[in-house]
């Protein structure tokens, strides 16, 4: 055999080329070596996970028992007045986009109106909230 040249498959006769067998055995080797470390980095990546979210959880029971509404009457009178403001404060969101939408509705249909007659129609800028 010459030096630096690959050797040819020899499949005829019933005779087998090591080469070729040993190469692929290599292959498959390394293929299997390759699953198992993705496989023990999969393993270990998700017990880290698991820790991870078992820290936080710890941390969210802890905060949990301290923060007890039961106990302390303040917390909760807080906690009842927040809620009081945050449902006055979304019925005039509420209020506020009604109002939006009603002044958008006006102004469409002026548009609508004003293109049939070919005349283009500019709004005047506005305070939306306050028409």
């Amino acid at each position: 055999m010459q030096q630096g040249r690959m050797p040819t498959p020899v499949s005829a006769g019933g005779m087998t080329n090591t080469y070729y067998e040993e190469a692929l055995s290599r292959r498959m080797a390394a293929v299997e070596r390759e699953r198992g470390e993705r496989e023990r980095w999969e393993r270990e990546h998700r017990e880290k996970q698991k820790a991870y979210w078992a820290h936080w959880d710890k941390i969210e029971e802890e905060r949990r028992g301290r923060v007890s509404y039961a106990m302390n009457p303040d917390l909760e009178e807080a906690q009842r007045q927040f809620s009081a403001a945050s449902k006055r404060e979304r019925e005039t969101i509420d209020d506020d986009l009604a109002k939006l939408k009603a002044c958008w509705g006006r102004c469409a249909q002026r548009e609508k109106n004003m293109s049939r007659t070919g005349v283009i129609y500019m709004p005047p800028m506005m305070n939306l909230f306050n028409s």
